[in-house]
């Protein structure tokens, strides 16, 4: 893996700021969601990060002149990040089942 960076002409240390920015994301996207909005928003920030990192990637392959041996990794694991994605947005914005919404009057509630 340190023989790509150097290929990429990315410095060493990049590779270890890279790689505890990834474990910090992975371990966001398992963390089951609480209903807080704000860890929803730490959400979103780890899948921008990752988006970032794809793309980044795949630039940097095409930009030295690998083949898609090298960046279609990068191709792939986006599709897969898009899918993960949106599937996290539909779960997101599904209202949880049993729960009544906070903006209604509390006489209805009743």
């Amino acid at each position: 893996m340190a023989e790509q960076f150097i290929h990429l002409g990315f410095p060493d240390y990049f590779r270890v700021e890279l790689s505890w920015a990834k474990l910090l994301g992975v371990v966001l996207l398992l963390a089951p969601a609480p209903a807080r909005r704000s860890f929803s928003r730490l959400k979103e920030w780890a899948y921008a990060g990752f988006a970032i990192n794809l793309a980044s990637a795949l630039i940097a392959h095409l930009a030295v002149g690998d083949g898609p041996e090298a960046w279609g990794w990068a191709a792939a694991t986006g599709v897969l990040w898009a899918l993960s994605y949106c599937y996290w947005r539909r779960l997101d914005a599904a209202p949880a089942s049993g729960s009544w919404d906070d903006t209604e009057p509390v006489e209805s509630r009743r």
